[in-house]
């Protein structure tokens, strides 16, 4: 028998100096690592990840996601790049979940999925003033029961 189980996700960001959170201009980068678990069965893993803005800001702020997948002793595998993932603030503090589908792709256990964020501060569209917040992250995968 199977189950949706849920774990969580390892947060680094670039710059050591400051904690976890979304990036805030073009030359930073979230880094969420997610290493298989031994009881995953079987098809996507569903990234759940919390964001909000800063002092209920508005507007853009434009991002993108690249995933990838390594394993041991093998080359690092692109699944996804320079996805588009853009954060239309809603004018409140309130946490919003943003749901990233990675699709299944031969995962077995052992295997490590790298999900690259990067914020374009830089690009036109990005009209968001703040910096976004970042509240934490989880995977849900078909596990074993």
């Amino acid at each position: 028998a199977t189950v949706t189980r849920k774990a969580p996700v390892e947060v680094l960001r670039d710059n050591s100096t400051e904690p976890p959170r979304w990036p805030d201009a073009v030359t930073t980068n979230t880094y969420m690592l997610f290493p298989i678990p031994d009881d995953y069965v079987s098809g996507d893993l569903s990234f759940k990840i919390n964001r909000r803005a800063n002092g209920s800001a508005t507007n853009t702020a434009v991002m993108q996601r690249s995933t990838f997948r390594f394993r041991d002793a093998t080359a690092l595998t692109t699944i996804e790049s320079a996805v588009s993932m853009n954060f239309a603030a809603p004018g409140d503090t309130n946490t919003h979940v943003l749901t990233v589908t990675v699709a299944e792709a031969n995962f077995q256990a052992g295997d490590v999925i790298r999900m690259d964020i990067q914020r374009l501060g830089a690009d036109a569209a990005d009209t968001m003033a703040a910096q976004v917040a970042f509240d934490g992250a989880w995977v849900e995968y078909l596990g074993r029961a």
